[in-house]
């Protein structure tokens, strides 16, 4: 594409060279408002109830809000002062975050009534002479360049956003007719690139709809089409060879829960020596190599639980309960996540596909009342077909014979939409820095 005649140096690592017209500011002189969002009370049915956004509701690779799961919360009229919400406003990620996806997303406000955002969110209003839209896609180079980990701090496990030095970074812009340009120019680009990631995402679930279909038929009915069926007397399993059993799973495995060690004594954390899993680690089948590690001391001092090798991580809590993974090496994890550890009985294989084939029983199994939560015991009472063990490892060589290919193009898919990923990222960040001209 076509580039600026002449540039100058911005000063900042990530922006690198602009064009010599673009002006420098900083974030916070381009808004006319900027307030922390609030929770208020619960829901009382009288006119200070108002629709509160969470970061649930965000739609990040859409940029903007869902309207899937409504919250209504109740706020009073003195603590709703500048906090309403209004078309263009843009709501950045304060509090919260995790390892995959830390604090500082921002989203645009794109809801046609009255509303406001809760405390985890902070929302900012752009001056009529500035683009509220190339300033969402400013923030989104900010993301992607991660310049948001410079500006959080995190306590007992939630990331904070430094808000007031976030939005005192520099921002170089140019007039208002190139923002408009630059941020139509964006919304094309993104929305072509949006729709090829759209196209993967729906090939990698027929994909995982037919491999699920594939472990469910042999963990329920078993690989041999002539053997005798029954009645098993579980709705989810319906009839399973006469020769099977239904048992609990504590029938066959010790069910234990992980554990965090505390942060507060720093040798726990100085070394890398074991894996230690939390949710965010859980991107495959397999669980191999964990964000945040534990030393051999903190294992020494019994600050930790240790779970043998081949011990299945199952998460027991949150909007990712019932994901499982495969662990074939010692390892620890946190109490958000249950470790299931078959006895002798049982291929530790067999029973991973087995309750993968199960997540949506596993998610009306748990209590639900902010979050989602399935402990230990509940796991445990979780009810699972046993074959012969000798059968369990033909069932589990039959299932990853069919589902190789299966995984393969799957991988491929995942691979497309990184590299999708990867071009937005690239688009916007050429384009909010002035090395491609849009117009």
């Amino acid at each position: 594409m076509e580039r600026y005649e002449s540039y100058k140096d911005s000063g900042v690592a990530w922006i690198g060279k602009v064009p010599s017209h673009w002006i420098h500011f900083r974030i916070k002189f381009c808004l006319s408002r900027s307030v922390a969002g609030i929770w208020g009370d619960d829901e009382k049915g009288n006119k200070d109830d108002i629709v509160c956004f969470r970061v649930a509701d965000f739609d990040y690779s859409k940029g903007c809000l869902t309207f899937d799961k409504l919250t209504t919360r109740n706020v009073s009229a003195a603590q709703l002062q500048n906090r309403l919400l209004h078309d263009e406003d843009l709501l950045i990620e304060k509090s919260g975050g995790g390892d995959a996806t830390p604090v500082g997303r921002v989203v645009r406000f794109n809801y046609n009534d009255k509303a406001i955002c809760s405390n985890f969110i902070h929302s900012i209003s752009v001056k009529e002479r500035y683009s509220s839209n190339y300033l969402y896609y400013y923030f989104y180079g900010m993301y992607a360049n991660k310049v948001n980990l410079l500006y959080f701090n995190q306590t007992t496990g939630i990331q904070n956003l430094k808000v007031g030095e976030y939005l005192s970074q520099t921002i170089y812009l140019p007039t208002l007719v190139e923002q408009q340009a630059i941020a139509a120019y964006l919304d094309k680009r993104c929305s072509e690139i949006d729709k090829a990631i759209a196209t993967q995402q729906k090939r990698i679930a027929l994909l995982q709809e037919l491999k699920q279909s594939i472990i469910t038929q042999a963990v329920t009915q078993g690989i041999h089409p002539d053997v005798q069926l029954k009645e098993s007397g579980v709705e989810w399993i319906g009839k399973v060879p006469e020769h099977w059993e239904i048992a609990f799973l504590k029938r066959y495995c010790f069910i234990k829960t992980g554990s965090t060690p505390s942060t507060k004594e720093s040798k726990f954390y100085d070394s890398e020596d074991i894996n230690w899993f939390t949710p965010g680690d859980f991107q495959s089948d397999i669980l191999f190599d964990s964000n945040k590690k534990i030393s051999d001391f903190a294992r020494a001092c019994n600050a930790c639980k240790i779970f043998p090798a081949r011990s299945i991580y199952m998460i027991g809590i949150g909007g990712t309960i019932g994901k499982i993974a495969v662990c074939n090496e010692i390892a620890s994890a946190n109490q958000q996540i249950n470790i299931i550890i078959p006895n002798r009985k049982v291929y530790y294989k067999y029973v991973h596909y087995c309750l993968t084939s199960q997540k949506e029983e596993i998610i009306l199994s748990a209590n639900v009342v902010t979050l989602p939560i399935i402990n230990q015991d509940k796991t445990g009472y979780l009810l699972l077909p046993i074959p012969p063990l000798n059968e369990q490892e033909d069932i589990v060589a039959y299932i990853e014979y069919r589902c190789k290919s299966i995984d393969r193009f799957i991988s491929k898919a995942k691979r497309q939409i990184e590299l999708l990923q990867e071009l937005k990222q690239s688009v916007i960040t050429e384009a909010i820095t002035g090395k491609i001209k849009v117009c």
